[in-house]
């Protein structure tokens, strides 16, 4: 059975016109339910087209425990079909609890590998209407909207999409779930781990999807739908337990309750800077937002006391060079709503900041930069389309991730965690130190690692190092294991005319130094591509200089877009390490040969 909508068109609530599952083609509809959001998000079981799943991020996805995950997921982003396979599913304990159990009915899939960047699915947030951090606000959810997600009557028929709205709310002990009335939307056989969503306008303007709970169970004789919820601290909190561990941090977003003013006072502990009347408090654990199109030049944020947020957000504006900045010698702490710039201008916190929860930033178009970050055993994701900066020391025992974007670091860092280089580009630029802290770093294929700085964790590597800033030594204190897959890129400048000069650094080029003892190894995968970037000259260059083993073979690189010549390599085994020679083109050599035997020939 289908899940049926009352009223139902194919038009007003089938996500697929046709082809689903093989080859679907989105339903582009005005009067689809669902129009003009992105269903990227959603994905459905390859063994099984009805069952569907919501993610969480590009490795984890809501599952109804009783009803599992899949073996193989699928999901239609960017005008294709992929295909991932499941490594894992984890109860939370929490969700609806059915008679006669104790656990609930959440559960978190995870995917063997994450959907890479360029796959392009959407990144969904949960939907956080609490009052507090701690504090969970059912009232608040009562009436909210919502966009039920379910199969259609068979495997090749669409998948679809109904409203409803959210009649009730329990939470007690591991009982979190909701319930919706089933007037409008009932849900069937084959809909559980389905997820509930609701269209929210974010405080740019945008409308997009976000998570409320996933489906679990029906009360015909109740007329009840019973789904998961997914918006109370303590699920948010064990989302992020399982999510953190593979370098994610969930995403939360809410409704912002004060903006910023600030034109006649700039302290951000004040009421009047947030146009509050006499007697109010300024906004403590609250959602808020910068606007400077309306601060009236009030860009300028004072911390000078110690002040709790749970999330920020700096809205575009028609300006550019109006971001604004934050200093004072007190702590911000940041929630699990992280920070959002919608904005093309950079916003700059010279004020310490604290981590109160694992979260997710944004840093748009403009970037964020900021000073020091105590990461307090929190995980911080990183991503944006632009460039992020940390110019002074990141510390605490969590972790940092990168997911898009650059993210600039250009001081000795301290934090205990690992770091993530899941998509974009980590650029060390620090003079001392390591700049990823002690934690292993592990840079994703499509990633890259980048700059002149140091490095002292024990280093994966299955995407691309780029080092230096031109021509510079990316250093490494710790043994370096090189998985294979993307380029390296290099350039190359003056050449030695010797193996014996090369050996001495007479050469000039990008180099790697592995130093303090650590290996250079080969893990998994078996392409390594120099990309040389239309460089170079005849003559002798060394590209990685090793202390400890290697298990390389000179047939393990190849070069490309050498200026001149051919490349060949040379792996020296008394001093450590990995040369490139160029030689004239074969080619080009016979060619020389003829046009100088020619003029011998006319003289005779």
């Amino acid at each position: 059975m289908a899940m049926t909508v009352t009223g139902y068109t194919s038009t007003a609530n089938d996500r697929f016109s046709s082809g689903y599952p093989g080859a679907p083609v989105e339903n582009g509809s005005p009067g689809f339910v669902g129009a003009g959001l992105d269903w990227g998000g959603v994905g459905w079981s390859a063994d099984l087209a009805t069952k569907s799943f919501g993610f969480l991020s590009p490795q984890h996805y809501l599952v109804a425990r009783h009803f599992s995950g899949a073996t193989n997921l699928r999901i239609f982003a960017d005008g294709s079909v992929q295909t991932y396979a499941q490594s894992t599913v984890e109860a939370t304990g929490l969700g609806v609890v059915f008679a006669g159990q104790t656990l609930g009915d959440i559960s978190v899939g995870t995917l063997a590998s994450p959907n890479p960047a360029s796959g392009g699915m959407p990144r969904y947030a949960v939907l956080d209407l609490n009052s507090a951090s701690a504090t969970n606000s059912p009232a608040a959810y009562m009436g909210l909207d919502l966009l039920l997600y379910g199969r259609g009557p068979n495997a090749s028929s669409s998948t679809r999409v109904g409203a409803a709205s959210i009649n009730s709310v329990t939470i007690s002990g591991n009982n979190h779930y909701f319930t919706t009335s089933r007037s409008n939307v009932q849900l069937e056989g084959g809909d559980s781990g389905s997820p509930a969503t609701h269209r929210w306008t974010n405080p740019n303007g945008g409308e997009e999807l976000t998570l409320v709970g996933n489906h679990a169970a029906i009360s015909i004789p109740d007329n009840l739908n019973f789904i998961n919820f997914v918006g109370t601290s303590e699920v948010m909190a064990k989302l992020n337990e399982f999510m953190n561990n593979d370098g994610f941090a969930l995403r939360v977003a809410g409704d912002p309750t004060n903006t910023w003013v600030g034109a006649s006072n700039t302290d951000i502990t004040s009421r009047i800077s947030w146009g509050l009347p006499i007697f109010s408090s300024a906004p403590s654990d609250r959602f808020v937002t910068f606007d400077a199109a309306t601060a009236g030049g009030g860009l300028a944020v004072n911390v000078d006391a110690n002040h709790n947020l749970r999330g920020l957000y700096f809205r575009s504006t028609a300006g550019s060079g109006d971001g604004f900045s934050f200093d004072g010698d007190g702590v911000l702490t940041l929630g699990r709503g992280g920070i959002t710039n919608y904005d093309n201008s950079r916003q700059v916190f010279e004020n310490d900041i604290l981590l109160g929860n694992a979260q997710y930033w944004d840093g748009g178009s403009g970037g964020i930069t900021v000073h020091h970050i105590n990461t307090n055993g929190k995980l911080l994701e990183i991503t944006g389309s632009g460039i992020n900066r940390v110019d002074g020391v990141i510390s605490g025992t969590g972790g940092i991730a990168v997911s898009g974007g650059i993210l600039e670091v250009t001081n000795s860092n301290t934090y205990g965690g690992a770091t993530w280089v899941h998509a974009g580009e980590l650029i060390a630029n620090n003079t001392s130190g390591s700049a990823t802290g002690t934690g292993v770093l592990k840079v994703a294929a499509g990633a890259t690692l980048s700059g002149s700085g140091f490095i002292n964790s024990s280093t994966q590597i299955s995407g691309s190092v780029a080092p230096g800033n031109s021509i510079g030594t990316l250093t490494f204190n710790n043994d370096v294991v090189w998985n294979g897959g993307d380029d390296w890129e290099f350039e190359l400048g003056i050449a030695s005319v010797s193996l014996a000069d090369a050996i001495l650094g007479t050469s000039t080029q990008d180099l790697i130094v592995i130093a303090g003892g650590g290996d250079f190894t080969k893990g998994t995968g078996s392409t390594w591509t120099f990309d040389f970037a239309n460089s170079g000259a005849l003559g002798w260059y060394k590209l990685i200089d090793w202390d400890g083993t290697s298990n390389f073979t000179e047939s393990d690189f190849t070069a490309t877009n050498l200026a001149v010549g051919t490349g060949v390599f040379h792996l020296d085994g008394v001093t450590s390490a990995l040369y490139l020679r160029i030689i004239p083109e074969p080619g080009t050599a016979i060619l020389l040969g003829v046009a100088m035997l020619v003029p011998l020939r006319r003289r005779r």
